[in-house]
């Protein structure tokens, strides 16, 4: 599930007068940056998914991680 497209996600951002940004805005600010990988996960989705984004990015940093975008919902392996 991604919070973007969660109600209750989207209900809290109105409030503020803010919107949640598409995955095509995220990939081209990344690629904007240099970023070797894209890696989209979430907190409040499980603590699991960060501990493998940080491993991606550890891998990503030495040199050893192929490049592109990883989601939360792959079944990469690494």
């Amino acid at each position: 599930m991604h919070l973007r497209n969660d109600i209750n996600t989207i209900s809290e951002l109105a409030k503020k007068r803010k919107i949640t940004v598409t995955y095509e805005q995220e990939t081209q600010i990344s690629k904007q940056i240099g970023a070797k990988i894209y890696i989209e996960t979430s907190a409040r989705i499980s603590e699991a998914s960060m501990k493998e984004a940080f491993d991606v990015a550890v891998l990503a940093a030495i040199g050893n991680y192929r490049t592109g975008a990883v989601s939360y919902r792959d079944n990469a392996t690494w």
